[in-house]
């Protein structure tokens, strides 16, 4: 399950996307979109992170929001 910011363009459009194959080839190997794929048992934990100022995941998901605003959403 993805829990990074929506991405327009890409399979990333939309917050907590499942992806029953596993994490898409193309973000297994990005480095912070790797770290915002858990699995769906995990989400709350997820979350919990993202929302805690300073945590990795939360560092991660300012990261990939910023990154890919800059290169207007894709």
């Amino acid at each position: 399950m993805y829990v990074g910011p929506p991405i327009k363009g890409t399979v990333l459009h939309s917050t907590f996307t499942i992806f029953a194959d596993g994490v898409p080839a193309v973000y297994k190997e990005h480095p912070s979109l790797k770290h915002l794929f858990v699995p769906p048992e995990r989400l709350d934990q997820a979350r919990r992170e993202i929302g805690r100022t300073g945590s990795p995941r939360n560092t991660y998901y300012k990261r990939a929001s910023e990154e890919f605003k800059k290169k207007g959403g894709k």
